[in-house]
């Protein structure tokens, strides 16, 4: 299972961070960090299905999906996996998330027409 995700959990750090600060460190969630790191959801299919052998997340921003497209076909290819369950997820609809790509202006602006947006 190869994945591609460009940021991961970034709406739990939100989240977390906000108990951090309103409740302190002891009502952090002991799965903070799991819930957090991309990785976890090549893990989660690979349990789901009982797949065994390459696993992994490649996290290189908007290209991750791909990347980890390109990283299943080498596995293929080397014959280092008979099968492959290759694609991307991506979840970075946050307060945090969303000015950030404000800032950069990386959001559509044609907000009335939603059809010609992208």
């Amino acid at each position: 299972v190869i994945i591609g995700s460009g940021i991961g959990g970034i709406g739990t750090f939100e989240k977390q961070h906000k108990i951090l600060c309103e409740k302190g460190p002891g009502r952090v969630s002991p799965f903070f960090v799991p819930m957090m790191i991309s990785n976890i959801s090549a893990g989660e299919i690979a349990i789901k299905i009982g797949a065994k052998g390459p696993n992994g997340v490649i996290t290189t921003a908007c290209a991750s999906s791909t990347h980890a497209l390109g990283i299943a076909l080498k596995l293929l290819q080397r014959g280092d996996a008979k099968i492959i369950i290759s694609g991307g997820t991506e979840a970075a609809i946050s307060p945090m998330a969303l000015a950030g790509f404000c800032k950069m202006r990386a959001l559509s602006t044609q907000n009335d027409h939603p059809r010609s947006a992208s």
